[in-house]
Formats: C-alpha cells, structure tokens, sequence
C-alpha cells in the first residue's frame, strides 16, 4: 500500500472477505473523470469460513474428499444462514 501511496496512487484497504467493504470500496470509488489511480487492497484469508481449510497453503492445489466437500459445504451453509437470520 505504501508502495502505492509513494507514487501518489489512492489506495483503500478492505477486508476482502467482507462483502459490504467490498461494496462500500466499490461505491466509494471516484469519478471515471479523476485523474489519480486507485488501488483496491483486499486483505483476505485463505479458505475462510472452512476450519481445515483456513490459513492452510496446501489448499492452494490438491484434490479434496468427498467427506471434505461436503463437511466445507455444509459449514459455509451454516455461516450463510446464521449470518443473515441475524439481519
């Protein structure tokens, strides 16, 4: 970001795995008209929301189980709703 910033970009760091800062960056971005370039720097993390997933680099590539799929589906459904039964 400051690599950016040095050369007089705008920059924003978000939460890349929050989709309202997603939208809000988005949103918030100026005018096709402005002359400075924007750099959008999301902050995520790998595999978010599945537990034997998240932070491991060895998700990057491989094969994943059929028990693995499904037990990943199901907590990623299980987040979705409980996150928006809440609202």
């Amino acid at each position: 970001a400051e690599k950016y910033r040095a050369y007089g970009w705008l920059v924003k760091e978000i939460d890349g795995n929050e989709i309202k800062e997603i939208k809000a960056a988005f949103d918030d971005l100026p005018s096709p008209e402005n002359d400075i370039p924007v750099a959008l720097i999301c902050h995520t993390i790998k595999g978010k929301g599945i537990r034997f997933m998240e932070n491991q680099v060895a998700w990057h590539a491989g094969k994943i189980s059929v028990e693995q799929f499904n037990s990943a589906v199901s907590e990623l459904e299980e987040a979705f709703n409980g996150r928006w039964d809440r609202q």
